[in-house]
């Protein structure tokens, strides 16, 4: 499956990422998107674990968390993967809102 990886900086703790990325992830894709579905997990190690459906549509992420910067790695379908410039400028546009810039 294709993936989409994007590095963004934060400015939090690694600790305080987690809860952040839930909070974030239901607003810009349940709320802005209207995916459905979504599921966020906490890893032990920190990371967060997410998927949801997107108009019939599965996908799943993950989010690895570093002290000032986390990768964001999502796994879409081929048919999805053409619309990667999209997703990343979307993307872009939401997640420093709630955790800093673009590396």
């Amino acid at each position: 499956m294709p993936t989409i990886a994007l590095i963004y900086d934060h400015y939090l703790t690694p600790s305080q990422v987690p809860e952040v990325a839930e909070k974030a992830l239901h607003r810009i894709l349940v709320g802005e998107f209207g995916a459905k579905n979504l599921t966020v997990e906490k890893l032990i190690n920190g990371d967060v674990v997410f998927d949801f459906d997107f108009g019939g549509t599965f996908i799943s992420g993950k989010i690895k968390v570093y002290d000032s910067h986390f990768d964001m790695i999502l796994k879409v379908p081929i048919l999805v993967s053409l619309y990667r410039s999209k997703i990343t400028e979307e993307l872009d546009k939401h997640i420093p809102k709630y955790f800093g810039e673009q590396k």
